[in-house]
């Protein structure tokens, strides 16, 4: 019995922490996603950046310098991520 009201003890703290977190966090997002779509408007040619046809065009215009490029910047994603 007395774990059980100790259960229900957290589910109302965490509910109230997430009663207060999700409002901020909805704000966070649609300002985030606001700015970038205000930034794309802006400058469209940002999308090129997914197209992977202007990856292999500055790995044939650079040569060996754009595959250090490419490499030191998997390196360092790797080191943040991991």
């Amino acid at each position: 019995m007395k774990f059980y009201l100790i259960k229900i003890k957290i589910k109302i703290k965490f509910l109230n922490k997430g009663n207060i977190f999700a409002p901020i966090m909805i704000i966070w997002f649609s300002s985030l996603f606001s700015i970038g779509i205000w930034r794309i408007t802006l400058s469209p040619s940002i999308l090129k950046a997914f197209n992977p046809y202007q990856a292999i065009i500055h790995l044939i215009n650079e040569k060996q310098q754009g595959f250090y490029q490419i490499g030191k910047q998997q390196y360092f994603t790797f080191l943040f991520l991991n």
